[in-house]
C-alpha cells in the first residue's frame, strides 16, 4: 500500500528538520508507515513523528529522560493545522531544553468529601500513576 503525504505534511516534516540547533543531535529514520525525527540531548530524547493513515498525518512528539526511561511530554493529534502543530513544536521543545535541571514534582490530593480526590486519583491510575506507581501522587481523606 502506497504511503500518500500531504503537501502539509511534508513541508512540516523539512521545517522541523530546520529547527536544529547546537544542543540537539538530530538523526532520521522511516518505519513501516512513518517517518521520525529524533532530537537527542545529554538529559533526554524527543521523538517527533509523522505517522500516515487513511491519507492523514497523525503526528505524535514523545520526550524520554535518560536517567530514569520515564516519558515526561507525550502528546498526539492529526496534523490540520499547521501553525498550531509549530506551537506545539515549540512547546515540546522547550520542555526538552529544561530536562537538564528537571525535578519530579509530587502532588497531594485531598478533600473533606473524598469525591473529587477519588476521581482524580483514578485518573491518575487510569494514566498508570498513582502512589503504588512512584509517580508521586498521594491520595487521601481528610
Amino acid at each position: 500500500m502506497e504511503i500518500v503525504k500531504s503537501r502539509e505534511s511534508t513541508e512540516f516534516y523539512d521545517w522541523v528538520k530546520r529547527q536544529l540547533d547546537t544542543r540537539f543531535t538530530l538523526k532520521e529514520y522511516t518505519l513501516l508507515n512513518s517517518d521520525n525525527i529524533a532530537y537527542e540531548t545529554d538529559a533526554a530524547d524527543a521523538l517527533i513523528t509523522f505517522n500516515y493513515v487513511n491519507n492523514s498525518t497523525i503526528m505524535e512528539y514523545c520526550i524520554k529522560r535518560k536517567r530514569d526511561g520515564e516519558t515526561v511530554f507525550y502528546l498526539h493529534f492529526e496534523l490540520n493545522d499547521v501553525n498550531h502543530a509549530k506551537d506545539l513544536f515549540r512547546e515540546m521543545m522547550s520542555s526538552l531544553e529544561h530536562q537538564d535541571n528537571a525535578r519530579k514534582t509530587k502532588v497531594l490530593l485531598c478533600c473533606s468529601s473524598a469525591i473529587t480526590t477519588s476521581f482524580l486519583c483514578g485518573k491518575d491510575a487510569e494514566c498508570g500513576g498513582g502512589a503504588g506507581a512512584g509517580h508521586g501522587v498521594l491520595c487521601g481523606l481528610l
